[in-house]
């Protein structure tokens, strides 16, 4: 049961990069306000995490954390290349 909440956590927290990064393209949102959210939610998922799996660690949560922090801290190649590898999670999670 704790592996489905944890994968529908993580799940839900692509989706929220996605939507930010859509905000942020729209200039509803800055760069360093949609991080400073993000990295708060992020924080929020961890603990739940370690909640629900103790002794889990979950390559997922990297990886959202590196794609978050080259979208909105890095240059203009990483920022579209982690707008690539968002699209690519979320493509997986959708189909």
């Amino acid at each position: 049961m704790e592996k489905e909440q944890v994968q529908a956590i993580i799940i839900e927290m692509v989706k929220e990069v996605s939507m930010t990064n859509k905000q942020t393209k729209r200039g509803l949102v800055s760069d360093m306000e949609a991080h400073n959210r993000l990295t708060g939610m992020m924080r929020g998922i961890e603990l739940a995490i370690k909640v629900l799996e103790p002794n889990t660690v979950y390559m997922d949560i990297k990886t959202i954390k590196d794609i978050m922090d080259a979208l909105y801290l890095g240059t203009n190649e990483q920022k579209a290349q982690a707008e690539n590898n968002l699209n690519l999670l979320v493509t997986m999670i959708a189909g």
